[in-house]
């Protein structure tokens, strides 16, 4: 039930109007203590892309 209810709401709604615009990105040499203290613990966010030079070369998110 509860699937079909959020298929509903969100029926016809792009990306676009949901996806966040400042996106916070690491390194791929950022050491995982450095992720968490110095990002997951002052964003709070679980997933970020991480970017060498300009490409998005994964992403990681911590569970």
């Amino acid at each position: 039930y509860q699937q079909i209810v959020i298929k509903g709401a969100l029926e016809g709604v792009k990306v676009k109007e949901l996806m966040s615009r400042s996106v916070i990105s690491v390194h791929p040499s950022l050491r995982i203590h450095q992720l968490v203290e110095d990002y997951y613990l002052a964003h709070k966010h679980i997933t970020y892309p991480v970017i060498d030079g300009e490409s998005i070369i994964g992403i990681i998110t911590l569970r």
